[in-house]
């Protein structure tokens, strides 16, 4: 049916019957209420029989019903949830078109959770509204920018086409999202975020970008944060590029939690993603205590060969370790601190390894003290003392570490059925 913007309208009938003006004051109200989902239907219904009977409609009436499709029940969710309905509602904004109507549509491509057939239909029906817009002498101020933008932001792949441009572009992912007004708070956005994402994790970016990525990240929702970290590590793994991921493995303890004891975050990621995570962690963990902790390069290689063996570690640092700047925010805020360390070597470290919770200390001549049944503490606990970790009388083994200790630690293990 062709339209376009300048064509007249006839005012409405007053003496047309009570039910259809009812119906379409119900919509003209949805900007101000939260209508019941059966009303919304009844209100669309009677706008279709508007157009069927050829009555001309309030324009008012019309424009809102550009924003039905915004509208959603939080029992039944979209308003107009089926495709028959979208039809409708989109044939009868199609009869008496106006610039400021499609602000309505816009906002719900951007806005609203749609299957991909109601997204195709606003996505023409946008499109076809902007070419008209582009005919028309005097476009509202409001629209040009979407005349302007409308083949990069409405066409069939442009979510992806955009990922690629942000991440081609010598200009900062953020301030292209910005350039193209496209609201943060919206599913097109982390459409947007996943596909970024996904190209990341296939490789083809650089680092920098990769690190500029995770910072827009940052400010993104908690969903838009599991559904790209879970699209990039992902793609890090089908290329087999496993390595401990420093900036990955920050970003993930920071905003999901650690994946060995968090379950709410983690829940909804691959088993794939949540694994390679616990190695990271488990091994940041190692790397913290034996490199800038206790320093010996030893102890770290042999726990290192662990590592897919570790369920759980846990830092207990030196009371001063916490005003200190040597070490990370977030390792401090995951860390336990020993009330009666207060030298820096004052510090342990405890493992969950098979069915032992295993504690190794940073001073020099500490042996390693070895729990199975008996705990004597729980480690999760955020303030230890240093004879809650040395209990020789609840203790299962005590581990030297002299002379060719690394082998008499493997035999021990060996025999728990804790190999590697």
């Amino acid at each position: 049916m062709p339209f376009n913007f300048n064509q007249g309208w006839v005012r409405p009938n007053f003496g047309e019957p009570m039910k259809l003006i009812k119906a379409a004051a119900q919509v003209v109200n949805t900007m101000n209420s939260k209508p019941k989902h059966e009303d919304m239907k009844l209100a669309i219904d009677a706008f279709w029989r508007y157009y069927k009977q050829d009555i001309p409609m309030p324009l008012r009436s019309i424009k809102r019903l550009s924003w039905v499709f915004n509208i959603e029940d939080e029992n039944n969710g979209k308003i107009i949830d089926d495709r028959s309905a979208t039809e409708q509602a989109l044939t009868l904004l199609r009869t008496r078109v106006r610039p400021n109507m499609i602000a309505g549509l816009i906002d719900c491509y951007f806005g609203c959770e749609l299957d991909n057939r109601q997204r195709e239909l606003l996505r023409e029906s946008i499109n076809e509204y902007l070419i008209a817009a582009q005919t028309t002498q005097t476009t509202r101020k409001f629209l040009q920018h979407w005349v302007l933008h409308r083949e990069e932001v409405f066409s069939i792949s442009a979510t992806r086409n955009i990922a690629q441009a942000t991440l081609g572009s010598q200009d900062a992912i953020a301030d292209k999202y910005i350039a193209l007004k496209i609201p943060t708070s919206s599913p097109y956005y982390c459409d947007c975020l996943k596909q970024t994402a996904v190209i990341l994790g296939n490789g083809a970016s650089n680092t920098s970008k990769m690190e500029e990525f995770i910072k827009v990240l940052r400010d993104s929702g908690l969903n838009d944060k599991k559904v790209c970290i879970n699209e990039i590590i992902m793609g890090l793994i089908a290329r087999g590029e496993e390595e401990f991921n420093q900036l990955l493995c920050d970003f993930c303890l920071e905003f999901l939690g650690d994946p060995r004891i968090s379950e709410v975050n983690w829940s909804e990621m691959s088993i794939a993603v949540r694994d390679l995570v616990t190695l990271w962690v488990s091994e940041a963990d190692i790397n913290i205590f034996f490199n800038t902790v206790d320093m010996n390069s030893e102890r770290k290689d042999f726990w290192l060969e662990y590592i897919g063996k570790i369920k759980y570690s846990r830092l207990v640092l030196g009371y001063n370790w916490q005003f200190t700047n040597k070490i990370e925010n977030v390792v401090k805020d995951r860390s336990a601190y020993l009330m009666d360390g207060h030298s820096w070597r004052d510090c342990a470290f405890i493992i969950k390894m098979g069915n032992l919770t295993i504690v190794e200390f940073g001073q020099a001549n500490n042996a390693c003290y070895v729990y199975r049944d008996d705990i004597p503490f729980k480690i999760e606990e955020k303030f230890f003392y240093i004879w809650m970790l040395k209990r020789r009388s609840r203790v299962f083994k005590w581990l030297s570490h002299r002379g060719y200790w690394q082998y008499n630690f493997r035999q021990y293990f060996r025999e728990q059925g804790i190999i590697v």
